[in-house]
């Protein structure tokens, strides 16, 4: 999700917000998930999982979920009809400020912009999730995350050598869904009025979504990756090799001295790391596979024997202040 909000695309932001608006409006009151729950219960009726699954996301801070726009896809058409029954309840079962709060929620939702755009995002961000996760998964997880970079960034290139095919499959998946809740297509009203005044003009819907949603977005993405992964970034999480469970999982290598090097003017005596490193490989190699290693880097600098390697001792303290975490909470999980 944070590297959706950092998509400098007008359609992005309103779309976001939106999102955000929708989630906080059904979390005003139980009633409201209940009402939720009941339309979720009737569409996925056949599908008790999934029909579960859905409910238990509801009731979570899911937008801020690494998954959330696949979430949302699934459940447009559940919000939809749970928006439109609220605002024309003919039962007075809600008062007039949810009801016409509903009616502006509505509408937002059941603009074609706003399909295109989620449609979009779910497919864009498909290629960076697996990464975003592992970011914020175990030590091991962040260390090889770093070697899935290289990965992520060709697939992205990919798509952006081919974007005339990824956008006429993402455009027909939106226009699918459109048409399922029955939602008009069309163009904004500006490029609609620029048609009719210019006869020659051969914009349509789906190149214009192409050139202003997704192509902008693709570029986005992969030059922001490459900004927030510089290579420095990159060398310091593969310095979490030094962590006893990444490095019990590795085969014997020097990497972690060259990955190192940056930070030579932190250690304790520079001219000592690599012997100092091969020992603490052997110390972590042979352990039985029985043994359950330090899997962190907390947990590795309060090893009662860390003082007899100062310079793995002063690596892990600055790899302390490394932008990477074990998310615990649920409602922090960003991707």
């Amino acid at each position: 999700m944070w590297l959706a909000k950092s998509v400098p695309v007008m359609g992005v932001s309103v779309t976001l917000g939106t999102i955000g608006e929708v989630c906080s409006f059904f979390h005003r009151s139980p009633q409201l998930l209940l009402e939720l729950d009941n339309v979720i219960s009737v569409l996925f009726q056949n599908n008790a999982e999934r029909d579960r699954e859905l409910k238990e996301i509801c009731h979570s801070q899911w937008t801020g979920k690494h998954d959330a726009f696949e979430i949302l896809v699934d459940l447009v058409q559940a919000l939809v009809l749970c928006l439109d029954g609220i605002k024309s309840d003919t039962n007075v079962k809600w008062n007039n400020c949810i009801a016409g709060r509903a009616f502006v929620l509505c509408s937002a939702v059941t603009d074609f912009d706003f399909i295109i755009t989620i449609v979009v995002l779910k497919n864009v961000l498909s290629f960076t999730r697996a990464l975003g996760k592992n970011l914020q998964g175990q030590t091991s997880d962040a260390f090889f995350a770093a070697s899935s970079l290289t990965a992520v960034l060709h697939s992205l290139n990919e798509v952006m050598e081919n974007i005339e095919v990824y956008h006429e499959f993402w455009f027909e998946e939106a226009t699918n869904l459109a048409t399922k809740l029955d939602i008009q297509m069309k163009l904004p009203g500006k490029f609609r009025r620029a048609q009719h005044s210019n006869l020659e003009s051969q914009l349509t819907s789906e190149s214009y979504y192409k050139e202003t949603l997704s192509v902008p977005t693709v570029e986005h993405i992969i030059q922001e990756l490459k900004e927030i992964f510089s290579e420095q970034h990159l060398k310091a999480l593969k310095c979490l090799s030094l962590v006893p469970s990444v490095m019990g999982q590795l085969r014997f290598n020097t990497s972690e001295e060259h990955h190192a090097d940056m930070y030579r003017s932190d250690l304790h005596n520079p001219d000592t790391l690599s012997a100092e490193l091969h020992c603490w490989r052997i110390k972590w190699k042979h352990k039985g596979k029985d043994i359950e290693l330090p899997s962190t880097i907390y947990e590795a600098l309060h090893l009662p024997d860390i003082k007899f390697f100062p310079n793995v001792y002063a690596l892990l303290k600055v790899l302390c202040i490394l932008p990477v975490m074990k998310v615990e909470n649920e409602c922090y999980e960003n991707g």
